[in-house]
């Protein structure tokens, strides 16, 4: 018997009880809450459906947040089923947010953890339900059996992950217009960074100056490896160093910064940063034995290409709903453009130039102007 959140959206008014309770029980601010109401249609519109949609936490049986923690912070409760995240071993990197679909996780900047929705497990035990169930006066939103409610898309678009909530759609099944009902254009949810904010350079400059500087480094010992050059060891080492800085301070728990590479099995983070310590760690030898040591030069070579791989593995869960193959802002791709420029080959990087040109082109805003009708048809 798998139980979860059910909600039933005939009943659903929009109150936010359920969102009000949340934040009572867990001592959380309001705009800190575990549980959010969305409202399709919140102008009213005539020709739309007006309905509610509560969500939380779905405590996935497959949960994305899980796997991609690099911390190993995130597990699943035997005894209730719920995604729980400790918060004794959480770096507050923030990865879970951007690896989950349903924008759960939220960073708690007072502790600089990660914190989410645990379904109240406490409260299960004896025999209550949820804080937000409870706290809901209509009996819209339930904990119990699954098999009642229905996954809806695009909200549960990623069903392998087989979230444990269910809405039940009102009487009759979903209208026109409706934005949660299957086959909308349109999810209502938020995604992007933690607490729905949109992941920007401004926000994530720390991890933007990283990833170029592990291009360049990854180039740079390509290039060396190549043209049977030294890598100069105060500039490599000084660069690896100011990088592996930047990293750190973007946690929200630096001195827990060790538990990064405690999941390389799942996580791309923690492969990301073991690769990285290797591309340091094999430049610096290389650096040291000089381009004598053919072996050492191009151990470190291999090293950056599997660093930009893996860079580019943490970034694709950001790419959910776009295009897959290569992207031109790749890791892998820019490293390439910088190792035909340190290398000197033109042919190369002309080819790199019009390869990231051609990916850029689908992206590029239309230039066609929208068909307008000649009149409205009339008001009926």
């Amino acid at each position: 018997m798998t139980e979860g959140f059910l909600l039933d959206q005939g009943r659903c008014t929009g109150c936010s009880a359920c969102r009000l309770g949340c934040t009572i029980e867990n001592g959380l601010d309001w705009d800190r809450s575990w549980r959010r109401v969305h409202t399709g249609n919140p102008q009213r519109l005539e020709a739309g459906a007006t309905l509610h949609l509560s969500s939380a936490c779905h405590h996935c049986e497959r949960a994305a947040c899980l796997d991609a923690c690099p911390a190993r912070a995130i597990r699943h409760d035997e005894a209730s089923g719920a995604v729980l995240l400790d918060d004794a071993d959480c770096i507050g990197c923030g990865y879970c947010s951007w690896a989950c679909p349903y924008d759960a996780p939220l960073f708690d900047h007072a502790r600089g953890v990660m914190s989410k929705c645990t379904s109240c497990p406490e409260r299960r035990a004896g025999g209550l339900a949820p804080a937000c169930v409870s706290a809901c006066p209509t009996g819209a939103l339930e904990w119990g059996e699954l098999d009642r409610g229905q996954a809806l898309e695009p909200l549960l678009t990623a069903t392998r992950l087989q979230p444990r909530f269910r809405v039940i759609p009102p009487l009759g099944g979903p209208g026109p217009g409706d934005p949660f009902q299957p086959g909308a254009a349109t999810a209502p949810l938020p995604a992007g960074g933690p607490n729905g904010a949109p992941i920007t350079l401004r926000s994530e400059w720390p991890l933007a100056v990283f990833t170029l500087v592990a291009g360049l480094l990854a180039a740079w010992a390509a290039a060396a490896d190549w043209m049977d050059r030294r890598i100069e060891l105060l500039p490599f080492g000084g660069l690896a160093a100011a990088a592996t800085v930047l990293a750190g301070l973007h946690l929200g728990s630096p001195r827990r910064a060790w538990r990064a590479v405690l999941n390389p099995r799942r996580s791309w983070l923690s492969r990301e940063v073991l690769a990285w310590n290797l591309l340091v760690v094999l430049g610096l030898y290389s650096a040291h034995r000089g381009p004598a040591d053919q072996t050492a030069a191009g151990a470190a070579a291999l090293a950056g290409l599997l660093t930009l791989v893996c860079v580019d593995g943490v970034y694709r869960v950001l790419r959910r709903a776009g295009p897959r193959g290569p992207h031109s802002a790749g890791a892998v791709l820019s490293g390439l453009v910088l190792f035909a420029l340190l290398a000197r080959l033109p042919a190369l990087l002309a080819a790199l130039v019009l390869a990231r040109a051609s990916l850029c082109a689908p992206r590029l805003p239309s230039t066609r102007l929208p068909v307008v009708p000649a009149r409205l048809p009339p008001r009926r």
